[in-house]
């Protein structure tokens, strides 16, 4: 019997051939910049690119994300090497940044966080919302969304810059947590 629930296709080798793997990514916004941030429950920690956290500071003194201060000044920290899911992934860092994020559903409902966030050299994504942030966050990941359940909110997510399906129906009246 096949194992359609994994979406697996034997091919005529024997080999299996496995569906694309992707990452849940959703819109957050700091200030008024809305970053396509990675979710990711094997995370350690929160995350965010060397070279995105420059051009967002430079973006904040320039006056681009808006007239608030959304990127605090780095701080130091005792130094961590890190290694990733193969031995070959592996990377360091001694500094992190506090970054005042805001979660959006839509225009009238949001809520903003100030977070830590570690900084990577080469990280993959610019932004990395980790596991123990989304687990504060109650968490809940499903086809086409996530929902934030602490803070009472649903996010679209997005594979490649596209959607991967509607926001579930909630009633105006009803809380979705």
């Amino acid at each position: 019997q096949m194992i359609d629930h994994v979406n697996m296709m034997l091919q005529e080798a024997g080999h299996w051939q496995l569906p694309e793997g992707y990452h849940k990514r959703a819109h957050v916004y700091i200030g008024a910049e809305s970053v396509l941030t990675t979710f990711d429950s094997g995370s350690f920690r929160n995350a965010i690119n060397l070279q995105f956290l420059e051009t967002l500071e430079l973006g904040q003194k320039k006056g681009f994300l808006g007239p608030d201060i959304y990127v605090q000044p780095r701080r130091s920290c005792e130094k961590v090497l890190i290694g990733g899911a193969t031995s070959s992934m592996s990377a360091g860092y001694n500094e992190v940044v506090e970054i005042t994020v805001a979660f959006r559903q839509d225009e009238d409902h949001s809520s903003t966080l100030n977070l830590i966030f570690v900084i990577l050299d080469q990280l993959a994504s610019p932004l990395v919302i980790g596991a123990p942030t989304m687990d504060h966050l109650g968490t809940v990941m499903a086809p086409g969304h996530l929902e934030l359940r602490y803070l009472d909110l649903v996010l679209p997510t997005f594979v490649n810059g596209r959607s991967l399906g509607p926001l579930p129906a909630v009633p105006e009246n009803e809380s979705i947590a």
